[in-house]
C-alpha cells in the first residue's frame, strides 16, 4: 500500500510546457507576405540535470533552453517548416543537455510561403499559402532521466492561424 503522502514519480511532461501568447491568430495575405511573427514561450518548471534533446530533422543542437524546438505551420496541403536543412551529422541518441528552470521566449517568423528548409541544394521558398485555416505547431522531443531511467518524450502544442484576404 502506498502512503497518501508519498510523492508521485515525476514526468517530464509536467516539467516542460509550451505557452502561446494568444489562443489563435489572424493575418491577411499581405501581412503574411511582408512577414509575421508569432511569439511563444517554453516553460521549464524545475532543473533537470540529465536530458537528451533530440532533433526532429532540423540539424541543430540544443539552444539556451537545453531543448531543440521544431516550429511549423501546416494545413490545406501547405507546409512551412525547417525540417530539411540538408546533410548533417547528428546524434540519433540526442544531445546531452541540462534544463534550467525558467521561461524561454521564442518568436516564429514567417513570410507566407511554403518551405521545408534550405536542404543541401539551397531550396528556395515555395508558393504563397492561400486564404484558409492552418495550425502552428511547436514540438520538443528528447529522452529524460527524471525517474532514474530514460524515457522518450514528445511535447507538442499548437494554435490556429487564419489567413484572410
Amino acid at each position: 500500500m502506498v502512503s497518501p503522502t508519498a510523492q508521485k514519480p515525476k514526468e517530464i511532461q509536467g516539467i516542460i510546457s509550451i505557452r502561446f501568447d494568444q489562443p489563435s491568430c489572424t493575418f491577411t495575405l499581405n501581412q503574411a507576405s511582408l512577414g509575421i511573427q508569432i511569439p511563444y514561450q517554453i516553460l521549464i518548471a524545475e532543473n533537470v540535470d540529465t536530458i537528451y534533446a533530440m532533433q526532429l530533422a532540423t540539424c541543430t543542437q540544443p539552444d539556451s533552453s537545453g531543448l531543440i524546438p521544431l516550429e511549423g505551420l501546416y494545413g490545406n496541403d501547405q507546409e512551412y517548416c525547417k525540417r530539411d536543412n540538408g546533410f548533417c551529422l547528428y546524434s540519433l541518441d540526442g544531445y546531452l543537455s541540462k534544463l534550467r528552470a525558467g521561461i524561454y521566449p521564442y518568436l516564429f517568423q514567417w513570410t507566407g510561403r511554403n518551405w521545408y528548409g534550405r536542404s543541401d541544394t539551397g531550396n528556395p521558398l515555395g508558393d504563397p499559402f492561400p486564404v484558409g485555416d492552418y495550425i502552428f505547431k511547436v514540438s520538443i522531443k528528447g529522452r529524460s532521466k527524471v525517474n532514474n531511467s530514460y524515457k522518450e518524450f514528445n511535447i507538442q502544442d499548437s494554435i490556429n492561424v487564419h489567413l484572410a484576404e
